[in-house]
């Protein structure tokens, strides 16, 4: 029987010079482990058990996010990394460290460069550094508390006979969820916390038996909305670093660019289609960061960049062809994120999904009418032009 091509591999995509030279740059990247994420959590918590577990947990991605390295990629008009290159992939060992320690120091069953799919570059370097982080989290994981909680027969499906994979929620967050992208580029993160702050002046300490979990609350969402802002801001600082340094006078300007944008958001409202695109990329990267979750998701894409998209074609600041070229390059950006997991949880999601999705089209949800717009064309076509699997 014939094999017929697919339309991918039977047909070109087009592709500016600076998503061209992105995407060879992004999908040459060897899958990696950085171990920076877990290092650094693992060393604030360490010294700070004494904190309440919601305020310690924010106080402890505040510290990763501000020592963890940053980049920009070559050419992007975008900014924001998880790990410390591109397709590396962050280690989570409050979640789980058994099977980091199993296989990466170990090879049971296999080293992560060694994998029969799927292998991750493993720096013998990095391995001391996996050992005091897989010591430090010994009897204290997710997945040790799971263990005591979960009913025998759960547990026994998972590890013993092996009928089910639940390891993907023993190795990272739960995901499932698309956060609401449309109000946040809407208002802001200075808004939360401004809504917190508000929210710990009104809290009755006299009545209200809640009254200090509220006030744990309200102060972990404000660190964690002023961790992000500060994340933020380090990529402003770099931008400016790189453009003092660049010799290519439009590179120059894109760069001093960048870092206006990231001075203004996430911490303000997106002004434009490029500033409600960079926002997105930074809550999207600081929740992969903070949680890993499969399925971490942007809901309906087109709905809520349409109104931008249309503010840009009035002023004159857009065209289609640049919110294609933006929308390829966000794409891109997103693509970096990985994840590692242990071999028996590949085995079930071989590729090194993420299941990053966006949704297009539809039917608009009060009116019941046909929802598609010039939006849903522009990510159909970028797709089709990047073609990346998420």
């Amino acid at each position: 029987m014939a094999i017929k091509d697919s339309y991918q591999i039977s047909t070109e995509p087009v592709r500016t010079k600076r998503i061209d030279r992105l995407h060879r740059y992004i999908t040459s990247s060897q899958y990696g482990i950085c171990v920076e994420r877990g290092r650094l959590l693992t060393e604030y918590y360490r010294t700070h058990m004494d904190q309440v577990p919601i305020k310690r947990r924010a106080n402890a991605m505040d510290h990763v996010l501000q020592n963890m390295s940053i980049y920009i990629l070559p050419g992007s008009l975008f900014a924001g990394n998880q790990a410390s290159h591109p397709r590396w992939a962050p280690l989570f060992p409050e979640f789980d460290m058994e099977w980091m320690e199993s296989e990466m120091l170990n090879g049971d069953p296999y080293f992560p460069d060694k994998r029969p799919e799927d292998r991750y570059i493993i720096r013998e370097e990095d391995k001391p550094v996996i050992q005091e982080i897989c010591d430090f989290w010994r009897g204290q994981t997710v997945t040790d508390m799971l263990r005591t909680r979960l009913p025998k027969e759960a547990l026994a499906t998972h590890f013993q006979i092996k009928a089910a994979d639940i390891g993907a929620y023993f190795q990272g967050g739960d995901g499932h969820f698309a956060p609401d992208h449309p109000w946040l580029i809407q208002n802001g993160l200075q808004t939360i916390i401004d809504q917190c702050q508000e929210g710990l002046s009104e809290i009755d300490y006299k009545n209200d038996p809640e009254c200090v979990k509220k006030k744990d609350f309200y102060e972990a969402a404000v660190i964690s909305a002023n961790a992000v802002i500060q994340f933020a801001a380090r990529y402003a600082d770099l931008a400016e670093k790189m453009a003092a340094e660049e010799t290519d006078e439009g590179r120059k300007q894109e760069l001093l660019e960048m870092a206006q944008i990231c001075c203004h958001v996430p911490k303000h409202p997106a002004r434009n289609f490029r500033e409600a695109l960079q926002f997105l990329i930074f809550i999207h990267i600081c929740i992969q960061i903070e949680d890993n979750g499969a399925g971490i998701s942007f809901g309906r894409y087109d709905q809520f960049m349409q109104p931008y998209y249309a503010a840009g074609l009035e002023d004159g600041s857009l065209t289609r062809e640049l919110a294609v070229e933006l929308t390829e390059n966000f794409f891109l950006q997103i693509y970096t994120c990985n994840k590692v997991r242990s071999w028996v949880d590949t085995d079930f999601f071989r590729g090194v999904p993420m299941f990053q999705n966006l949704t297009i089209g539809g039917v608009d949800h009060e009116t019941m009418a046909d929802a598609t717009n010039d939006m849903s064309y522009i990510a159909l076509d970028a797709t089709y032009h990047t073609r990346v699997p998420q």
